[in-house]
């Protein structure tokens, strides 16, 4: 099979298409023909060596973490899915998965159905984007109907998903970026739209902060949030001297990152097929055009997912 690895650390030149035997599934998973894989800023920046760590660089190293496709072998001791079925997920996420790819071995509980109302494409643009804003949502912030959530970079492919299943919830959503995105996010449900250059002159009640910018919003955020609240930043770990600060003023700080779910992915799938959530798909590319891809997403200038169609 054709499968997209880094061979080491550094720019697209790293990347190369190469040949080799399908994967063997362990008993717990399904061997699944990769229609279509998501694209994530991850992706280059793992490439860049910007998360090195001793358990995770192994090179070649197969690139890729979420997909949608159709299982074609069953372990042993599965039995929640049967050949023929389409199905999506986010898998072994920090670790090496190799989406990128014209098969995978994934893990049975981290995958779920694929959403019915879903294409390929589409499906594979969700579980990584969506499961960050879930987990973020839910599982970290525990979300109120009610309260006010502040949206950075709501724009892009997570803050379009947190935008959607913030409002699901009843929360009140105040999103911030650049004057191009005002429309897009106010579509997705956005009560509010912020300049990002000085939200934090214009509101000082927010309950809860999703920071997908990270650098000096962090410190900016602080000014919105009022005691009690919390600020969840995606990008980099918070400064010590930040979180002190915020602690001082009764707000909770926290670095998260996404973790595979295949029962959350249910969820997420049936809000999907009942039409309360959507994604935008900025472009596709053949597997051929993985650099191409991988360059278009680092320039930081899209406002949709971008896609490999794998087959």
């Amino acid at each position: 099979m054709k499968i997209a690895r880094m061979h080491e650390f550094g720019n697209v030149d790293v990347v190369k298409l190469d040949n080799i035997d399908k994967p063997k599934i362990k008993s717990d998973e399904v061997l699944v023909a990769v229609h279509a894989a998501g694209i994530n800023p991850i992706d280059w920046k793992v490439r860049e060596g910007h998360y090195s760590n001793p358990e995770t660089d192994i090179f070649p190293f197969p690139m890729g973490w979420d997909f949608s496709g159709t299982i074609v072998e069953i372990g042993s001791d599965v039995n929640t899915y049967k050949i023929g079925d389409e199905v999506f997920g986010l898998i072994r996420f920090p670790m090496p998965a190799g989406c990128f790819a014209e098969f995978v071995a994934a893990p049975v509980n981290e995958i779920a159905h694929k959403p019915a109302s879903l294409d390929h494409e589409h499906a594979a643009g969700i579980p990584l984007v969506a499961l960050t804003a879930w987990q973020a949502l839910f599982s970290t912030a525990h979300l109120q109907a009610g309260q006010k959530v502040l949206i950075h970079a709501a724009a892009g492919a997570v803050g379009q998903m947190a935008i959607q299943i913030a409002k699901w919830h009843g929360a009140k959503v105040i999103a911030t970026g650049s004057q191009s995105a005002k429309n897009l996010c106010l579509s997705l449900g956005a009560d509010q739209f912020l300049e990002r250059n000085s939200f934090e002159d214009q509101i000082n009640d927010i309950d809860l902060v999703l920071d997908l910018v990270g650098q000096e919003y962090i410190e900016r955020s602080l000014k919105t949030i009022k005691p009690g609240g919390h600020l969840i930043c995606f990008t980099q770990p918070i400064p010590a001297e930040i979180s002190k600060k915020a602690a001082d003023k009764g707000i909770k700080t926290q670095f998260t990152i996404v973790s595979p779910n295949g029962e959350q992915l249910k969820q997420i799938a049936q809000l999907i097929d009942d039409n309360l959530l959507k994604n935008k798909i900025e472009q596709i590319f053949s597997l051929d055009q993985i650099k191409e891809a991988l360059t278009l997403q680092q320039s930081g200038h899209c406002h949709g997912k971008l896609i490999l169609k794998i087959k």
